[in-house]
């Protein structure tokens, strides 16, 4: 039962001897943070980024929330401010869910309305957010740690100031919330809210204290309380806030246990080392803008899931049941329909270590009872689950273990017998899940289980022939034939397990390669969404990687004609780059889904990109720099260097030394620790990657 096809051939070599190799450049004397710009993918509907104070994968993610109608609660673009609240998702697709516990502290008597926001006061970093505001310019600051957010405000005059608590604020729909008040101002209590899309709920526990008692506390309703203090000029207010998933005492005892960390700017120190311990890892030499949206687009990777509980800890699962961590940290926050496709695949090599963790606790999750979307039960902010058992596949044919596959198996067969196959889209889908569930169960030496979800996951064939094989007038409707957010051209492709099959149905890798050609050509592809994302590099497997060169170079470079958004073809394009370091940082529509699409950039920046999740082999195209290296969990370095980036094209290339005539490697060969070496040129090399083919195929004998 082949899962990997590989047809081999020979290509002229080329010895190390002819190939100039650039000297590295010294190491920058600035810490890879500074190339940081949070306030990228930030504007309008370009990205619905936000530039929070967070730590990776932190529960709490502190930040200002501005007028108008963000998913994150943020818009670059906004000149008024409502306040700060703790915690959002990142770059959803719908109104989003967080922007809860709102604060502002005021002179006025409490938060009447929005205060004027001082955009060349404001900043942000890794850890750190600041900015002044209202007709005094009271400035706050922001950090946290991994489970509470640090405030800071400090006055210009002297006065009375209050500092407003809401419960009600959310980015969605706001259910129940209650407090309780101790006389030293402190306040605990929990809030209840929509998750993702307006689908299911979740609640959560806070503790909030300040750094000074109060001279006067004002209960304003059952959900809003103000605390008022008598300030001198240039005194500072410190504001800490916890949240937990269990219960108010184990809130309170995360911000006690925080507190003992140190005062704010200690915390801010150990937020900028947690961020660089984690970006530090990649190492980048090129040109500036291209490091700086690599490494701000790197940093969105690790916003989630959250950390939910450490070792030991008790915390809430998706049922609303009470479960007390092991050994291993527990997380939670998913938007796995998205990020199956390349945030996870990265951090399979970028931090193999947490993503141990995080097998595990989607595992949990499993045992739990997992459902596709959000319940009314959820412990904190997370949006669907579906396609965890490709993610969990793909981690495990990567040596990523973090969890019993032969106790899980059946739990991941009997969600993708229950996934729905109504529509074109929904049976491809389900064909990637039943894949991946026989799949497991041939490593495992299933055999009666893997010939049976294998079997069944061919069985998308006959819908793609009556579908997708001839393209008419209806292909290029989104939402057509009930799609879900795509059209058929865009669904065409999504069948990248069984590529061998579908090259074949297209007239064999000429064929193929020409029919998704026209694709491009026809401007049908839709960079903003995910359907389709794994499109440009699927000329790989058809023999023709010179053509997927020539699409990521321009999709990286060049301004590109971009028709379509998450719901309809424009009637005109957008027509420029589809990644900008500006605040318009994507085309319109274009949501990082939870780190989606920056990690889509920066596997495109590498040069390397998981265009099947489930098979551990990336394919190769032309990298966007000079040099290029990651520090690997296990000590050792990978390490990427194009003798010419700017050229699209890709001669020849080298592994360790020795020549490399594939457009392909295995992630054993990335974590083993790798030299690649890639000659660029300015015309393509139609020979190089064009014999040794990689492609993957289901074999189900005469099951189909």
């Amino acid at each position: 039962m082949a899962l990997l096809a590989v047809s081999w051939g020979c290509t002229p070599r080329q010895t190390p001897e002819e190939i100039a190799v650039p000297e590295k450049a010294a190491a920058p004397e600035s810490s890879v943070l500074d190339q940081v710009d949070l306030f990228i993918g930030t504007a309008g509907d370009h990205g619905q980024l936000h530039p929070a104070a967070t730590v990776p994968y932190g529960m709490i993610q502190l930040g200002p929330e501005t007028t108008g109608n963000s998913h994150s609660g943020y818009d670059y673009r906004a000149a008024e401010l409502l306040g700060f609240t703790h915690n959002r998702t990142s770059g959803v697709g719908c109104r989003g869910s967080g922007g809860n516990l709102l604060v502002r502290a005021d002179y006025d008597r409490s938060m009447q309305g929005p205060a004027a926001l001082h955009k060349e006061s404001e900043q942000a970093s890794p850890g750190y957010y600041r900015v002044d505001y209202g007709a005094d310019r009271i400035r706050a600051e922001m950090t946290a740690t991994a489970a509470s957010g640090w405030q800071r405000y400090r006055f210009p005059r002297q006065g009375s100031v209050w500092l407003t608590v809401d419960l009600s604020h959310a980015h969605h729909r706001f259910y129940a919330g209650q407090y309780t008040l101790a006389e030293n101002g402190a306040i605990s209590g929990f809030i209840s809210a929509a998750t993702v899309c307006d689908e299911g709920r979740y609640k959560a526990y806070f503790s909030l204290s300040t750094s000074r008692t109060p001279v006067e506390i004002v209960e304003e309703s059952d959900l809003r309380v103000s605390l008022r203090y008598q300030v001198e000029a240039n005194d500072t207010l410190v504001v800490q806030a916890a949240f937990s998933s269990v219960d108010t005492q184990s809130a309170e005892a995360r911000r006690a246990a925080d507190n003992q960390l140190g005062d704010f700017d200690h915390i801010r120190r150990l937020a900028r080392q947690n961020w660089q311990q984690k970006l530090g890892r990649f190492s980048v030499e090129g040109d500036p803008e291209k490091r700086q949206l690599f490494y701000s687009h790197l940093y969105r990777v690790f916003l989630s899931p959250h950390l939910l509980a450490e070792p030991g800890e008790f915390y809430r699962g998706s049922d609303g049941k009470r479960y007390q961590a092991g050994a291993r940290p527990q997380y939670f926050g998913w938007s796995l329909w998205d990020t199956f496709r390349t945030k996870f695949p990265l951090l399979t090599i970028a931090d193999s270590r947490v993503m141990e963790d995080i097998t595990h606790s989607l595992a949990d999750l499993y045992r739990q009872g997992k459902p596709l979307w959000a319940t009314n039960t959820e412990p904190y902010l997370t949006v669907r689950t579906e396609h965890a058992g490709i993610l969990l596949l793909d981690a495990w044919r990567k040596g990523i273990r973090g969890f019993d596959a032969r106790e899980l198996l059946p739990l991941l067969a009997d969600e993708a017998d229950n996934m729905p196959r109504q529509s074109p889209d929904q049976v491809l889908e389900a064909a990637y899940d039943d894949w991946a569930v026989g799949t497991f169960a041939e490593l495992l030496g299933d055999t009666e289980t893997a010939d049976e979800y294998l079997a069944r996951a061919a069985g998308y064939r006959g819908l793609w022939n009556e579908k997708f094989r001839v393209m008419g007038a209806n292909a290029d409707i989104m939402h057509g034939d009930g799609l879900y957010e795509g059209t058929l051209w865009q669904y065409r492709w999504a069948v990248p397990f069984d590529t061998a099959w579908l090259i074949a149905q297209l007239g064999g890798n000429d064929g193929f390669s020409d029919e998704l050609q026209t694709f491009f050509d026809e401007q049908l592809f839709n960079m903003g969404n995910q359907p389709d994302i794994q499109a440009p590099f699927m000329f790989n497997f058809a023999g023709h990687p010179w053509r997927t060169q020539r699409q990521v170079h321009n999709l990286l470079n060049e301004p590109t004609v971009h028709w379509y958004g998450t719901h309809e073809k424009k009637q005109s394009p957008y027509r420029g780059k589809a990644f900008r370091a500006e605040p318009e940082a994507f085309i319109p529509e274009m949501d990082d889904d939870d780190g989606t699409m920056t990690a889509w950039y920066v596997f495109a920046a590498m040069g390397i990109y998981p265009a099947a999740p489930g098979v551990p082999v990336y394919t190769l195209h032309t990298p966007a720099f000079q040099r290029l290296s990651v520090e690997l969990d296990n000590g050792k370095t990978f390490e990427v260097t194009t003798t010419e980036p700017g050229k699209p094209y890709i001669r020849s290339a080298q592994l360790n030394g020795e020549p490399l005539n594939r457009a392909w490697l295995t992630h054993d060969e990335i974590m083993q620790g790798a030299t690649l070496l890639i000659v660029t040129a300015e015309e393509p090399n139609p020979q190089w990657g064009s014999d040794d083919i990689f492609t993957t195929a289901i074999d189900a004998g005469d099951k189909n």
